[in-house]
């Protein structure tokens, strides 16, 4: 105890021996003061005070004892009020902690037991099974929590793994899909895969193999200036990895450098730029090494060029083109634009414009008429160079005159085009027969064209079949494959086949297959489109794969549909997504139409992504395809289905909400007036209380004075008996008609 308590203490001891001295003190001033001061303590004095009060009798005064009845009605008057109010609030809190006990959940047992929730004031002594009690709720839910907080890090764990090896399988395919597609050829190539792709699951299972291993989390910390020139150390190595785990390697520094930088376009365009020679030398150099024999290494340029033209004839693109670059890089202008062509439609390797415009230019400085034709075309379409329609003209008209049957049709083809400010089909025509007369083999298709629709010239039956024969004549020999045009006369003899046009003789599948076959062989992957479903599913695979390596898109959405079914190969819809992605980027419809699907499924290895799939389905359906369409309007409706059930459903929970929160508001009424009743009866009692127990002591007196007066021995003692009867009596009567006040005052209704 403090000094200030101790103080205290011995003051307010003082003051009740003051006060007991006080009120048993004959002196009559003091007995007032006394009166007067307990009248002040019993109106401003809580509820412990009165109750020390009644227990010590303080309201009996030695000089004023005919007022002591009074005066302990006036405590009990104010005590009764007091104690109700009190045992209210206990009542209260007790109900308030048993309603928090009920509804609490775990993290909340856990605070109400460190901050002592269950303790009540006033109630002090069951705040130990309060405690119990709530200590045997908490702990079971402890443990719960405790357990699932442990599984819960686990799967937690486990999914971080999952979605780590997810992360980096779409960022092997992602870099894959930006990475130049001559390095994917050459994959192909150097090991031996035209005919079988089916080590690429094992490929990626190496690669994130290797991802996870000791060495690469140590690339992982280096520096790009470090990284960088680790690169450079395996530039020299890189013409002899000739292994998918030395692809493997190469791929995965690139996808290092490009995942683990924070400017990563940046980073990776330089780290492009530092091995692009290697790059070039791998492609031009090495890709197509194992087509060169040993003893044609040292030839010169026209036997390597007549080598390669061989090898087209018979139906060998890929060595075609080895042969033609040896030559090409050895200054033949014809292995030049064969090359130039190679490039440009993609035949024996994967397109590419700006190496096609390249040699295109490079035989047209030996004023090589095919090469300056190759020109006209990449001017005409915006191929390598920036597109210029009258310059392309030039070029045809130039390449014409040098002996260019070829540019003859390509001018006939301007003068029938939209790109020409006056359509003249006569000028067309005769474009086309001067290309004709030199047994250019597309130009025998446009003339039997023009002859079945009277473009330019009369509608003659009798010479489209005449044409037919000679162009089926014509690319039945073996030199026709010479022809910088060939593959789509060839592809276009298949498709009259197919749907038996004027010439054929009716459909025959078995020759289109045939003429679709001769025109694959010279590279050209939409007569292998063409096969697909024609002759069976190994096949069909395998002419997919081919193409698909060869960067055409219907192959590679085609293909991701086949590892998407399970169709000829294992089901894998990772790789899956990776091809029908690489199709939808260079513009395939279907491919952005199962791409987009698969985003607004969440399926062929990817999550669903809403915004992905919107914008791969527009563009779909832009281009055409039907079911694109349909799928953004079937989600877009069932969107708009989902909104009216989700405003329905909203609507329902509204009305109901306040439904409930009119029944809420009715039972807190109820549970108000209530209150107000029970307030009304506790006052009524706390008024009439003390009339009570002042009643049941008269009647006690009463009950005295009777006995006094029968015990009376003179009438003079009987009368004062008499007298005192009357007015306790008296007194009775006025504290019942008090009482009735009362009652009939209160409204209890």
């Amino acid at each position: 105890m403090g000094f200030f308590d101790k103080v205290g203490k011995l003051i307010s001891g003082a003051v009740g021996m003051v006060n007991e001295a006080a009120r048993n003190s004959d002196n009559p001033e003091l007995a007032w003061k006394y009166i007067e001061h307990f009248n002040n303590r019993v109106k401003s004095a809580d509820l412990d005070e009165l109750e020390k009060m009644l227990e010590k009798r303080e309201y009996e005064v030695r000089l004023d004892r005919d007022n002591d009845y009074e005066r302990k009605r006036l405590i009990q008057e104010r005590i009764t009020p007091l104690r109700t109010e009190r045992a209210r609030q206990i009542n209260s809190a007790k109900k308030e902690f048993e309603s928090w006990l009920l509804r609490a959940n775990v993290d909340e047992l856990e605070t109400g037991l460190s901050n002592g929730k269950y303790q009540i004031r006033y109630d002090s002594s069951n705040d130990s099974e309060r405690r119990t009690r709530l200590e045997e709720k908490f702990r079971p839910l402890q443990e719960q929590r405790d357990r699932e907080r442990a599984e819960r890090e686990r799967r937690e764990k486990e999914e971080k793994i999952q979605n780590d090896i997810l992360r980096m399988r779409r960022l092997f395919a992602e870099y894959l899909t930006n990475v130049e597609n001559e390095i994917y050829k050459s994959y192909y190539v150097y090991c031996d895969f035209q005919n079988e792709l089916s080590y690429l699951p094992e490929f990626q299972r190496q690669i994130l193999d290797d991802a996870y291993s000791a060495e690469v989390e140590a690339l992982l910390s280096k520096p790009f200036d470090e990284l960088n020139e680790t690169l450079n150390n395996y530039k020299w190595q890189i013409s002899k990895m000739k292994t998918v785990a030395g692809k493997s390697l190469m791929v995965l520094l690139y996808a290092i450098n490009k995942v683990q930088c924070t400017n990563a376009d940046e980073v990776t365009k330089k780290a492009l730029e530092s091995v692009h020679e290697s790059i070039i030398n791998l492609i031009i150099d090495n890709t197509y090494t194992p087509y060169i024999a040993d003893e044609d290494v040292n030839s010169n340029v026209d036997e390597l060029l007549t080598i390669g033209n061989d090898a087209k004839m018979d139906g060998d693109s890929e060595k075609a083109v080895a042969y033609y670059l040896l030559s090409a890089k050895a200054g033949n202008p014809e292995a030049q634009y064969r090359l130039g062509f190679c490039f440009y439609y993609g035949l024996g390797i994967c397109e590419n414009n700006d190496l096609a415009y390249y040699w295109f230019s490079e035989s047209t400085i030996q004023k090589a008429a095919e090469g300056m034709r190759g020109i006209g075309l990449c001017y005409l379409n915006g191929f390598g160079v920036e597109k210029n329609i009258e310059k392309a003209i030039k070029l045809f008209q130039e390449a014409y005159e040098l002996g260019s049957a070829a540019a003859a049709l390509s001018i006939g083809n301007y003068y029938n085009s939209d790109d020409c400010p006056e359509k003249n089909e006569i000028e067309y025509f005769n474009w086309v027969e001067k290309s004709m007369d030199s047994d250019c083999l597309v130009a025998y298709c446009n003339a039997i064209a023009a002859y079945s629709n009277g473009t330019g010239v009369e509608k003659d039956e009798s010479m489209e079949r005449y044409t037919f024969d000679r162009l089926l004549e014509t690319a039945s020999q073996q030199n026709s494959a010479l022809d910088s045009t060939s593959h789509i006369a060839i592809n276009w003899l298949g498709r009259a086949f197919y749907n038996g046009w004027t010439g054929t003789g009716g459909k025959d599948k078995n020759k289109a297959v045939q003429w679709f076959y001769r025109g694959y062989s010279l590279g050209y992957n939409d007569s292998g489109s063409w096969i697909i479903g024609e002759v069976d599913q190994n096949e069909d695979l395998r002419l997919v794969k081919e193409m698909a390596s060869h960067n055409y898109s219907w192959a590679q959405n085609k293909l991701g549909v086949f590892y998407y079914q399970g169709l000829g190969a294992a089901e894998d819809k990772v790789l899956a997504h990776y091809w029908i992605l690489k199709a939808a980027k260079k513009g395939n419809a279907w491919g952005q139409n199962n791409i987009g699907t698969a985003y607004l499924n969440g399926d062929s290895g990817v999550p669903q992504d809403i915004d992905e799939a919107i914008k791969w389905l527009s563009k779909a359906a832009a281009q055409g395809v039907e079911e694109a369409t349909t799928k953004i309007s079937e989600y877009e409706a069932k969107q708009e289905q989902e909104r009216r059930e989700r405003e329905e459903k909203e609507e329902a929970d509204r009305i109901r909400r306040e439904e409930k929160e009119e029944a809420e508001r009715i039972r807190r009424e109820e549970e108000k007036e209530k209150k107000r009743r029970n307030k009304i009866k506790a006052e009524l009692q706390a008024k009439i209380s003390p009339f009570e127990t002042e009643k049941s002591e008269l009647n006690e007196k009463l009950v005295e004075i009777n006995k006094k007066i029968e015990n009376a021995t003179t009438e003079a003692e009987e009368a004062v008996y008499l007298t005192e009867q009357k007015s306790i009596k008296d007194m009775l009567m006025n504290i019942e008609k008090q009482i009735t006040e009362l009652q009939n005052s209160m409204d209890i209704e």
